[in-house]
C-alpha cells in the first residue's frame, strides 16, 4: 500500500510485520474490502538454518550434499539409494571391500547429530545386515560413535544420538559387520542437528 490514512480512524489503513514474521493490516471501519493483496520485499539476511534436516537425495551431487562410499556392489546399487528415503532399493558395497563406508558431504556443520540408520530390504539376508560399526567425521577421521547389535531384521530402523560438540560437515557411516567376504549396505540412512554459526 502506498499511502495512508492516520488522520481518520475511519479511513485509516496500513500494514506491519511483527517479530515473529507475520504480516498484519489495520483498517478503519470505512474500508469495506474482504480481500487484500500485500506484497512483502524483503532482504534476505541469512540462509543458514539453526536446524538441519538432510533431505531425500537422488543423486551423488544435489541440494548442497555430495555423496560417496567405498565401493558399490554394481550400477543398481549406487550410493545415493542411501539417501533417497526409498527402502525398497538400498547402497551396496561389493563383498570383497574392506573399507565398507558411505558419506555425506553436507551443507552446513553440524552437532548433536542424530542419525538413523535403516536396513536393506528385498533380497538382503541376516547375514548381510549392517549390524555394528562406527560414525567418523569424514574431514578429520575423529570417531564420533559407534553402533553395535543392531537388528538383523530386513528394513529395521534404528536412531543414533551421537552427542558431538564441535560443528561436523561431513559424515561417514562405517560397517565393521558384516567383515568383508559378503555385501552390506543402508536402505536409507537419515541425519539430522544443530547448525554450527
Amino acid at each position: 500500500l502506498t499511502y495512508a490514512y492516520f488522520n481518520n480512524m475511519q479511513q485509516m489503513i496500513s500494514v506491519f510485520v511483527n517479530s515473529s514474521g507475520g504480516v498484519g493490516i489495520q483498517k478503519g471501519s470505512a474500508w469495506q474490502c474482504k480481500i487484500y493483496v500485500v506484497s512483502v520485499l524483503y532482504t534476505k539476511t541469512t540462509d543458514t538454518p539453526e536446524y538441519y534436516y538432510l533431505p531425500f537425495l537422488f543423486s551423488a551431487n544435489e541440494q548442497g550434499c555430495v555423496l560417496t562410499a567405498s565401493s558399490e556392489y554394481s550400477a543398481s546399487y549406487p550410493v545415493e539409494n542411501a539417501f533417497n528415503g526409498r527402502t525398497n532399493n538400498y547402497w551396496a558395497c561389493t563383498a570383497n571391500d574392506s573399507e565398507r563406508w558411505v558419506q555425506v558431504q553436507l551443507p552446513y556443520a553440524l552437532r548433536n547429530i542424530v542419525v538413523t540408520l535403516v536396513s536393506p530390504q528385498g533380497s538382503a539376508t541376516a547375514a548381510q545386515m549392517p549390524a555394528a560399526g562406527q560414525f567418523i567425521d569424514g574431514t578429520s577421521g575423529a570417531v564420533l560413535g559407534e553402533f553395535s547389535d543392531r537388528p538383523t531384521d530386513t528394513g529395521s530402523a534404528t536412531v543414533h544420538a551421537l552427542g558431538n560438540d564441535a560443528g561436523c560437515d561431513c559424515l561417514r557411516v562405517k560397517v565393521a559387520s558384516p567383515a568383508a567376504g559378503t555385501w552390506t549396505g543402508f536402505g536409507d540412512i537419515r541425519i539430522e542437528g544443530e547448525v554450527v554459526a
